[in-house]
């Protein structure tokens, strides 16, 4: 959980600090979360490089869990990229749509990391081909999703996108399972209720002289008793 709120942090660091990449336009749509972006200067996503200009971003809705984003040109008619991506998860809601960047060598255009539609915790972690994976890792210091092969298609079929085996890469390019450097959505923890156990003795809250007492006065009482008794007869 703190690992992961680290690297929240971390990441709208490198997303404040690529501010004026990026505007985005008022008409995002909440079906497909269609959102017109303009970048007054080049970005890399996974398999492209766009140049400074205005873009149109759609979610696409495919069977099964994973995260496929299209980036077509302004008049809608031309696509890019269909690119996969994996749940990503932020504590802070934004209000406004939010995208990451990792960190490129000078004079490289900055990778495009991750989106984030506004009101959305939820949002889309990229995928890139295992070659620039390896080159964006080592360069950001961060580890980066990948896939072995690099897309040779624009509009891939849905069944290449949903078979399509995916997995990180460290700086240091080892081949990782997803799950060592992205941990699951973090949840808010269930308060834990416990009840005391119970006590084997009661506790004693006096002593037992008094009880001794009573039975001493209740036994002379009976002892007066009967001698009365005797002298009647």
């Amino acid at each position: 959980m703190f690992r992961s709120i680290v690297r929240s942090m971390a990441i709208a660091g490198i997303a404040l600090a690529a501010i004026g990449v990026f505007t985005t336009g008022a008409n995002a749509q909440l079906a497909n979360k269609k959102t017109i972006i303009t970048t007054n200067q080049p970005i890399q996503i996974p398999g492209v490089t766009l140049p400074a200009g205005k873009y149109v971003m759609k979610l696409l809705d495919i069977a099964g869990s994973r995260t496929v984003v299209r980036f077509m040109n302004a008049d809608e008619n031309q696509v890019y990229a269909t690119l996969l991506g994996i749940p990503d998860y932020k504590l802070a809601t934004p209000e406004k749509s939010e995208f990451s960047f990792y960190e490129a060598k000078p004079g490289a255009p900055r990778a495009l990391r991750s989106w984030f539609y506004p009101g959305d915790n939820y949002g889309v972690e990229f995928v890139y081909p295992k070659a620039t994976a390896v080159e964006i890792a080592e360069a950001s210091g961060e580890h980066v999703i990948a896939t072995a092969e690099a897309p040779t298609e624009a509009e891939p079929s849905e069944q290449a996108l949903m078979e399509e085996p995916i997995f990180a890469v460290e700086p240091n390019g080892e081949q990782v399972e997803i799950a060592a450097v992205h941990p699951e959505t973090p949840l808010v923890p269930a308060p834990i209720v416990t009840e005391a156990p119970l006590p084997v003795e009661l506790p004693k809250t006096a002593t037992p002289f008094p009880l001794v007492g009573l039975i001493g006065l209740l036994a002379g009482g009976l002892g007066t008793g009967l001698r009365l008794l005797r002298r009647r007869n």
